[in-house]
């Protein structure tokens, strides 16, 4: 036996059946670890049905919750065209290295993606 809530309890029920039962409140950073375990641990096939199962059960008790969100919601970074503008600037130097044969497909892509991660 064992003392859990409803939520706790179809949260869990997205998950594999052999992940150790998640009995707290999952946060961003939890699911972040929920995540990457799942990945390191599970097949490609039983992570993507749990991640699939977990969205699916967000969207299924959200729409019951009476939550919403609107664009309102979001924040939007006050610097943003400059942003979109730097990154447009990245993509169209990626494409005329790739157009004039300085680097493969594969290159082009590996391009954008470390151009698109902050962390690079």
């Amino acid at each position: 036996m064992l003392e859990t809530t409803l939520g706790r309890a179809l949260f869990n029920e997205t998950l594999p059946v052999s992940y150790p039962y998640v009995n707290r409140n999952v946060d961003k950073k939890v699911l972040g670890d929920i995540v990457n375990t799942l990945a390191e641990r599970y097949p490609k096939v039983e992570v993507a049905e749990s991640l699939d199962a977990l969205k699916a059960a967000g969207f299924h008790w959200a729409t019951r919750s009476g939550v919403t969100i609107g664009i309102g919601d979001v924040a939007m970074p006050a610097q943003k065209q400059e942003i979109l503008e730097r990154y447009e600037a990245l993509a169209e130097k990626v494409q005329v290295q790739y157009e004039t044969g300085l680097i493969t497909d594969d290159e082009r892509r590996q391009e954008a993606h470390r151009d698109l991660d902050p962390g690079h």
